[in-house]
This record gives C-alpha cells, structure tokens and sequence, in this order.
C-alpha cells in the first residue's frame, strides 16, 4: 500500500501527512486532480459497462439483474 500511495502522492493525485495520535499511520487525502481523476475514471467505466450491457440479450439482463438482487441480499447477511 505504502508504494502505490507514494505513487499517487507522486502524480498529484493524493497528499500524505503523518497522523498526529499515531506515529505509524498517515493519512491520506484526495488533492482536486485526484477528485478530478477519480470522477473521470467512475464515468468511463460506467460507459463501458452500460454499452456492454446494452450488447446483451433482454433474457440475458434479466438474469443479470435478478443475480444482483441475490448478490446484494448476500452481502447483506
């Protein structure tokens, strides 16, 4: 973890300050560029998805849709 956050601290995309209560934490906050980045990223993967799905069958959403209601009352237990 310590090399991908020095990583993104490199690019901009996030800052890192010692953890006043605790020495052997950080803590690690988005920059604006980070915020940015992030946003960006969220709306090209959801693009990507929504024209894969759109490429499938009506049958084939359904089931896909019924499969998310089962995954998400698992995850809820």
């Amino acid at each position: 973890m310590t090399r991908t956050v020095a990583c993104l601290a490199t690019a901009g995309l996030v800052t890192r300050a010692g953890d006043p209560d605790d020495g052997r934490r950080a803590l690690v906050d988005l920059t604006d560029a980070g915020r940015h980045h992030l946003a960006d990223t969220r709306r090209a993967r959801s693009g990507w998805l929504a024209a894969r799905l759109a490429e499938l069958e009506p049958a084939q959403r359904a089931t896909l849709a019924e499969a998310a209601v089962l995954l998400g009352d698992l995850a809820e237990r």
